[in-house]
């Protein structure tokens, strides 16, 4: 709720979001092992800064239980309680080092999903819910008009699978409205790459969970390669990163990945160089010009002996350090970008996508 970009204050947090909009909030409390410290907890939220929070609703709860703590806290903090919803062993999504097992990853999803459903359908206040909603107050904002670099749509891969699948729908809408088509293909499955693309994003994810099936793939590592060195423009973050770089070591085994450029990724204990920052183009590249700035965030526990020096990074404690592998037609690091903090990040690389696309790289 109230963890944002860093220490000082709760910008950029949740809390922030909802300050600003002027959005009703609901507080989701864990009860499991909790009497009278609930009451504490909850108060402690609702005290610490300046909030919109309108009611709870009360996780892992006994049904027989709830009468209880319902009563407690709307009787104690004259806070309206909108229901809960119990432990569900039989509708849990696991979890790894980076969050949640993937939805394609889980074979029954659907029916994890449509058991939660009918929890919350008989157990949470959902009209009063919905009634809270509609009691915010209207958003309003200016259209951002986004014309197309090309005069004709650009074909862009985007690496999209098990290994590679952390992404934000609004770069792909930008990337789109900026005149780029974009073709989803798996490094995993498919042998190369996709006929006439001009230029290749690679996201996020678990390469490291899948290191035998990417690297068994040497046509596809091959095809990457050859693109790469034929000029193509190349944007990848984290995962992706690591793909294309020299080789990757999980549990003591080292493969040789895409080698595109430098380096070897390891895995680690902990989250490193995690949360938000602003890079700064030390010199011109693929995405911009030096000196320009765009926001991103980093979410890994990875690390490597090549992380670049394209740009510096800086985190608003004041940390800075070098980050990014860029030239003229890679752009590759740790980093997610936020593509609309900086929009001419985007420009540019659909723009470059379209030069290349003259120039058959097959």
């Amino acid at each position: 709720m109230y963890d944002g970009l860093g220490f000082e204050t709760d910008d950029f947090s949740a809390n922030h979001i909802s300050r600003e909009t002027q959005t009703p909030e609901l507080l989701i409390v864990n009860v499991k092992g909790k009497s009278l410290s609930l009451l504490a907890e909850i108060s402690g939220y609702l005290n610490f800064a300046e909030n919109q929070v309108q009611g709870v609703i009360l996780n892992n709860c006994a049904k027989g239980m709830y009468p209880v703590y319902r009563k407690m806290i709307e009787e104690k903090l004259n806070l309206k309680v909108y229901g809960f919803l119990p432990q569900l062993k039989e509708a849990e999504i696991g979890s790894r080092h980076l969050g949640l097992v993937t939805a394609q990853e889980i074979e029954d999803l659907k029916m994890k999903i449509e058991i939660m459903g009918k929890a919350a359908a008989e157990s949470l206040d959902l009209d009063g819910i919905l009634a809270l909603a509609e009691s915010s107050s209207e958003l309003t904002y200016e259209e951002l008009e986004i014309t197309p670099v090309c005069k004709k749509p650009v074909k862009i891969g985007v690496a999209k699978d098990k290994a590679f699948c952390f992404y934000y729908e609004d770069n792909f809408e930008l990337l789109t409205a900026l005149g780029g088509e974009l073709v989803f293909f798996s490094p995993m499955e498919d042998d190369a790459l996709p006929e006439g693309i001009c230029g290749l994003v690679f996201g996020g994810g678990y390469p490291e969970e899948h290191l035998k099936r990417l690297t068994a793939n040497q046509s596809m590592m091959s095809s990457i390669k050859e693109a790469a060195g034929k000029g193509m423009p190349i944007y990848a973050e984290c995962g992706g990163f690591m793909y294309l770089g020299s080789t990757i070591t999980k549990d003591g085994e080292t493969f040789e990945t895409v080698g595109v450029i430098d380096g070897n990724s390891h895995m680690t204990e902990g989250l490193v160089r995690f949360g938000y920052k602003t890079l700064t183009a030390n010199r011109d590249n693929l995405m911009c010009k030096a000196g320009e700035q765009i926001r991103c965030h980093e979410f890994h526990y990875s690390d490597t002996d090549h992380h670049g020096d394209g740009f510096t990074a800086a985190k608003s404690s004041g940390k800075c350090w070098q980050a990014v592998v860029a030239s003229d037609t890679i752009f590759a690091g740790y980093p997610h970008l936020h593509l609309w903090s900086n929009r001419r990040f985007a420009e540019n690389f659909v723009r470059k996508c379209g030069e290349f696309g003259g120039r058959l790289w097959r």
